[in-house]
């Protein structure tokens, strides 16, 4: 198995892209430049904020957040500016969410340096906006996972692009035993194995089992080790089985076990969960331990998946 590369200020796992971003940061120090501007894409919890927080402390520079709606406006960019310093990374979160006009603000902060001039109001009114002001040279990360929804100009404003993807099983042990030291909680080595087999590729769901493993078992925080026995209890209170399939795992596969398939709004709808749960935290799991197929038909099991859900496949107990 291969080895974890080294932390990066607490950013485990990614070795492709933090090897990158690691020399290229160099290269930005060395020649008192910014960082050039990035886009980080990726599901929901593989850690792209706080890969941008760890760059941030590389680069031994500010680290400003903006979190992204459709009710964003530019005066909320406006605002923000205000407290920019000079070669700072200014983290747009949800980047996709911004409306056009919105995009184009940050189009010229990247490129021409200027922000919208807020004008304060009194009285309680709005704020409202009075031209454009110069800003400092900033790095803008933006983080997604609907690329194509933003402009392309915009788009095309980003020097680098970097993919996260999930989590190997080695990457995901190290950030367990990482999220347990912070949470004041010691596992055996294979209780943490196990437990980060059931992650599913994703550093949040660690912190989330970790969290509610602490209040699961409150008289055994800083007392003894955990061991797999009582991370197992942990998880079949929990509804995750010894697949790592959730109860919303099992409702999906049962769906299609008998060799039908279904489309997306079927399933949707015979699950009662919304399409886009489906499809962003329910589907990736499976289609990558190769349990479900996506066809022109619509979605059915694999022959490992039919084995799967009928109960013919035994999962391997540590």
């Amino acid at each position: 198995m291969a080895t974890p590369a080294r932390p990066f200020h607490g950013f485990y796992g990614q070795r492709e892209t933090v090897r990158f971003l690691r020399r290229i940061e160099n290269g930005s120090l060395k020649c008192g430049k910014a960082f050039p501007h990035t886009l980080l894409v990726g599901g929901s919890g593989l850690g792209k904020s706080h890969l941008a927080k760890a760059l941030a402390r590389e680069l031994d520079t500010g680290f400003h957040l903006i979190i992204c709606s459709r009710a964003t406006t530019p005066v909320d960019v406006g605002l923000a500016a205000r407290s920019w310093e000079a070669h700072a990374v200014v983290f747009v979160d949800e980047v996709h969410a911004l409306q056009a006009p919105v995009q184009e603000v940050l189009y010229r902060v990247m490129v021409e340096h200027k922000a919208p001039k807020v004008v304060d109001a009194s009285d309680g009114k709005r704020p409202t906006l009075d031209g454009e002001i110069d800003v400092p040279v900033v790095t803008v990360i933006g983080a997604t996972d609907r690329p194509g929804d933003l402009r392309h100009a915009f788009h095309g404003r980003f020097v680098h692009l970097s993919t996260l993807r999930p989590y190997e099983i080695g990457e995901m042990t190290a950030i367990v035993k990482h999220t347990a030291t912070k949470e004041r909680i010691v596992l055996t080595p294979q209780a943490a194995r196990f437990l980060a087999a059931r992650c599913r590729g994703i550093p949040r769901c660690a912190l989330h089992y970790m969290r509610k493993l602490h209040l699961f078992f409150p008289d055994q925080v800083g007392n003894s080790e955990f061991t797999v026995a009582h991370v197992r209890e942990f998880f079949e209170q929990d509804g995750v089985d010894d697949h790592g399939r959730t109860r919303d795992d099992r409702r999906y596969m049962d769906q299609l076990k008998n060799g039908s398939t279904k489309s997306l709004r079927t399933m949707s709808l015979v699950l009662q969960l919304d399409e886009t749960y489906l499809r962003k935290h329910t589907e990736p799991w499976l289609l990558k331990q190769a349990w479900v197929e996506i066809a022109s038909d619509g979605r059915g099991l694999t022959e490992a998946g039919v084995k799967i859900a009928s109960g013919a496949e035994q999962a391997v107990r540590p």
